[in-house]
């Protein structure tokens, strides 16, 4: 790995027009501001009407008809020979500085394998000033540095900041090596729905560093098809946590990756119980067992919570609907 390394910056858009020309228009002025020269746009369909203009500005349109996310991951790696490779989902938004953010971080982590940045979210139109308003994610407990580089061998500390902090959301804050996807397509590419979870696996069973910034460079826009496309995923979240599995049993240093994963079927298992997709009570109870572990070592309150909506499913059925009322947004 040299000391200036390629980064592809791909923008992707499935189904959906409305929003991708401002992520590729962030995308530009990220690439622009770090010296990076390869933007990509994956995309199941043809816009007449912007087609010519993203080439005239450099962009490289390809044509991405895979079924499933995990599809458009390896798309992506296949259409570029950059070292490292950042998304960003067409309905979100990058910061001007978010490419040259990551290459300085580079110089302190030479060899980081999976980065997150921090991210902030909006509703509506694009904001017209770059400055984040509401971070979704805390800085990490105790952190007095602007990142924080953790390794799969650093067992029940890094364990404990994954379980504290959720960092792994959103795949538009992720950059990732090639190395790190090409290890793990036999399992990523069939994944339907958990891309941004699918990321940190793969950095999980790199070996390599992972690294979390507390630098917001992300913008992730808040809309109703977001939710519809949560709800209607669950089964396909499911199948997504045992291909997961399979990718840990391959790995030598698996510990918290297992975990880690343990915790997130407990979480997706009570949350199906509730919107009645699947789950019998045993396995809601088995979940909410390995749920109130994870509050005895972590104190995660979002734990705390799965487990009281978790107890109402299982002795108060009949209190499911306003529930799940409850917890959706008008």
């Amino acid at each position: 790995m040299n000391d200036s390394p390629s980064v592809a910056i791909v923008v992707t858009a499935f189904n959906r027009r409305t929003y991708f020309s401002e992520a590729v228009e962030s995308a530009l002025r990220a690439a622009a501001a770090a010296g990076a020269s390869d933007v990509l746009l994956l995309r199941n369909f043809e816009d007449p009407k912007t087609d010519a203009h993203w080439v005239e500005r450099g962009v490289r349109l390809v044509s991405d008809l895979s079924p499933d996310v995990g599809g458009t991951l390896y798309c992506a790696l296949d259409h570029c020979e950059a070292d490292y490779l950042a998304f960003v989902d067409d309905d979100d938004l990058v910061l001007p500085h978010h490419l040259q953010r990551f290459v300085e971080l580079r110089r302190s982590v030479p060899t980081v394998q999976y980065y997150h940045n921090r991210y902030a979210t909006f509703a509506g139109a694009a904001p017209s000033s770059p400055a984040p308003a509401s971070p979704a994610a805390a800085h990490p407990r105790g952190s007095g540095t602007p990142w924080s580089v953790y390794r799969a061998a650093d067992g029940e500390p890094f364990l404990r900041f994954l379980a504290q902090t959720n960092r792994e959301r959103n795949l538009s804050s992720t950059i990732l090596h090639r190395s790190v996807l090409e290890r793990a397509r036999p399992e990523l590419s069939g994944v339907s729905a958990m891309s941004d979870t699918a990321a940190l696996v793969a950095g999980l069973t790199s070996g390599g560093p992972l690294v979390f910034d507390t630098e917001v460079t992300t913008l992730v826009r808040r809309h109703r098809q977001n939710v519809s496309k949560t709800l209607s995923n669950s089964r396909g979240r499911s199948a997504d946590l045992e291909r997961f599995s399979q990718l840990i049993a391959r790995s030598p240093e698996a510990s918290v990756a297992q975990e880690y994963l343990e915790l997130r079927r407990a979480r997706e298992v009570v949350y199906n119980r509730v919107f009645g997709v699947s789950s019998s009570p045993a396995e809601t109870r088995n979940a909410m067992g390995t749920l109130r572990d994870s509050w005895r070592r972590f104190h995660v309150w979002r734990d705390i919570g799965f487990l009281g909506i978790g107890g109402i499913a299982l002795t108060v059925p009949a209190a499911l609907p306003a529930l799940r009322a409850a917890l959706l947004p008008n």
